[in-house]
């Protein structure tokens, strides 16, 4: 897991332009600033597709009452159970920005936000909190990007 999300930060380091910090480096609701600004910028037909394909990547929220509604109890929590909804939440945010805007867009958030950085430390902790499985929603990127691809579906060329 850490490895895979240091390379992933490391292809973010070197896209142009963008600005970038540590994860932990920012207040929650400096994140919920971020996560608004993507969702407002997203590319609804890219959903639709993630949707359609029951893929890992289709959003959770359908409009900004949801969003906010979750941004809400997020912002009450504290101590282990608010660092892994911020870690959840910076995992998200990279996700969005590279599967959910066109590239228009995304050229255009550049010159509004800073992104965060992947956490490259996993939350194992677990319980009934709904916080637990939001970030195993928000961390599914390691579904790809961490476990091997079977070699069935592999195409040789």
């Amino acid at each position: 897991f850490q490895a895979t999300m240091q390379k992933l930060n490391a292809v973010l380091a070197r896209e142009a332009n963008l600005k970038t910090k540590q994860c932990e480096a920012f207040s929650m609701q400096e994140l919920h600033e971020v996560q608004q600004l993507l969702f407002d910028a997203r590319t609804p037909q890219l959903d639709r597709i993630y949707r359609l394909a029951a893929d890992t990547r289709r959003m959770v929220h359908g409009n900004m009452t949801e969003l906010k509604a979750e941004q809400a109890w997020r912002a009450q929590l504290v101590g282990e159970l608010a660092r892994k909804a911020q870690a959840g939440l910076c995992h998200e945010l990279v996700m969005w920005f590279v599967h959910h805007l066109a590239a228009p867009a995304r050229e255009a958030v550049k010159e509004q936000m800073v992104l965060p950085l992947l956490p490259e430390v996993q939350h194992t902790t677990s319980g009934e909190h709904k916080v637990h499985q939001r970030y195993d929603e928000q961390v599914s990127c390691a579904i790809c990007h961490v476990a091997p691809a079977p070699t069935e579906n592999l195409i040789t060329v």
